[in-house]
């Protein structure tokens, strides 16, 4: 199967932002469950 460049082009851009917003929620989420994590088990 045979993509124009500019649809693929499209496709890696969107997907590599969708990685890297995954990753910042990740970032995001484990950063505020930390201090809970070291409240609780310190």
């Amino acid at each position: 199967m045979n993509f124009p460049d500019e649809t693929t082009d499209r496709f890696l851009k969107a997907y590599i932002y969708a990685v890297h917003t995954f990753f910042a929620v990740c970032n995001f989420f484990i950063d505020l469950y930390k201090p809970l994590c070291y409240n609780k088990y310190r």
